[in-house]
């Protein structure tokens, strides 16, 4: 044994500070929700089961706390704002300026010890941890919430809640500046950020403008990082086949469409998508019938990105130039197939047969007309559904 200042020490043993105690849960005892604190619990209470409001006496708002009333009245009626002293934003809550501080300013990030993600904020980490990796590990183990008033089954008891909440109970959030309801309290948060206070996020390599901080790194890993990494010959090679990514995300979804052909099928219609952002956007335009219009026009866009193309080509007369020839195109993806066919005598050959091409969307066109049925039998089976249709429809 050593003594230091008057502490044993066993130098083979180091001494390691105790884990402190769990916090101690306060359960509800009309649901499953557990506080760890008593006011918890009891503000839990009154806005969930008692129903207990807090009514604005200047414009129609209810909140479920005292403490949001305040914020509400000092944001929208008494104008109160939080400047930041390094750039231009102002928030309307102290905590909205010290996390735009922390993201803009400090870059601080919450990486995630399963993947290569990394969070703004602990909030996002954990809501990332719980939807992309406890979700897959609950369903493999068979843990299911199910729910008692139809067959759906969630793997989180908060799914399970929000199913109830917004196919059972109706329960809606109303935009108190337009006829819009969300069926979760975040939706509508996204809703007034990006159609009433028009927040956008600038990219820094362009002058994309997107609606929100995930749509942004989405366009900055599509437009630039892999354009950057194609030009630095960066590739992602398919053991497969001789298909090869500039990310390791594409070579993924790649491996799932192509080889496991892994589908996310559609709950309201026979359709089945090889990547969740397109079951996303076939239900926005099929099913909800979501359109976004052009303010210099008739035109009604079925995607943001459509949106964006059409005013582009047709009001901006945007070009992108091509810098081996007189060539100029109206989108970048027509440049790209510009200079594959073009410059690079980049070929698209048919799997079913001999046909070859100079565009892939001419490939994909030649497959439908002449294998389309056979396409679709091949489909029908061997389509692998990782989870059921309602696990990809949250």
């Amino acid at each position: 044994m050593r003594q230091i200042e008057g502490i044993g020490v066993n130098m083979m043993h180091p001494y390691k500070e105790p884990k402190p105690p769990a916090r101690k849960k306060y359960p509800c005892d009309l649901c499953e929700y557990a506080a760890t604190q008593i006011s918890s619990l009891k503000t839990h209470k009154e806005s969930r089961h008692e129903g207990i409001r807090y009514s604005c006496d200047q414009c129609e708002y209810s909140a479920t706390t005292v403490g949001n009333l305040k914020k509400h009245r000092g944001s929208k009626h008494e104008n109160i704002r939080y400047p930041c002293n390094q750039c231009e934003y102002s928030a309307t809550q102290m905590s909205s300026l010290k996390t735009h501080k922390n993201i803009k300013h400090e870059g601080i990030r919450y990486p995630c010890h399963l993947c290569e993600y990394r969070a703004t904020t602990q909030g996002n980490l954990k809501k990332h941890t719980q939807s992309k990796h406890d979700a897959i590990r609950r369903w493999n183990d068979g843990v299911r919430y199910s729910c008692d008033l139809c067959e759906y089954s969630a793997t989180t008891v908060g799914n399970l809640k929000n199913h109830k909440a917004s196919k059972h109970e109706n329960i809606r959030y109303p935009c108190d500046q337009c006829d819009y309801s969300a069926t979760q309290m975040s939706s509508l948060k996204t809703h007034k950020n990006i159609k009433h206070e028009g927040i956008r996020y600038p990219c820094h390599l362009c002058e994309y403008r997107a609606t929100t901080q995930g749509n942004l790194k989405k366009h900055t890993q599509s437009k630039h990082d892999a354009i950057r990494q194609w030009t630095e010959g960066v590739r992602y090679s398919c053991d497969l086949c001789e298909y090869s990514a500039t990310t390791v995300g594409n070579l993924k979804n790649h491996k799932a469409s192509k080889h496991e052909n892994i589908r996310y099928p559609c709950d309201q219609c026979e359709y089945s998508a090889t990547q969740m952002s397109s079951l996303k956007t076939h239900k926005n335009i099929k099913h909800e019938g979501i359109r976004y219009p052009c303010h210099l026009c008739e035109y009604r866009a079925t995607t943001q990105g459509n949106l964006k193309k059409h005013t582009q080509s047709k009001h901006e007369a945007f070009r992108y130039p091509c810098d081996q020839c007189r060539y100029s195109a109206t989108q970048m993806s027509a440049l790209k197939a510009h200079k594959e066919a073009r410059h690079q005598r980049i070929l698209y050959q048919c799997d079913k047969c001999e046909f070859s091409v100079g565009q892939a969307a001419e490939l994909k066109e030649h497959k439908e007309m002449k294998h389309g049925l056979e396409l679709k039998h091949v489909v029908q089976e061997q389509v692998v559904y990782p989870y059921p249709s309602f696990f990809y429809s949250h």
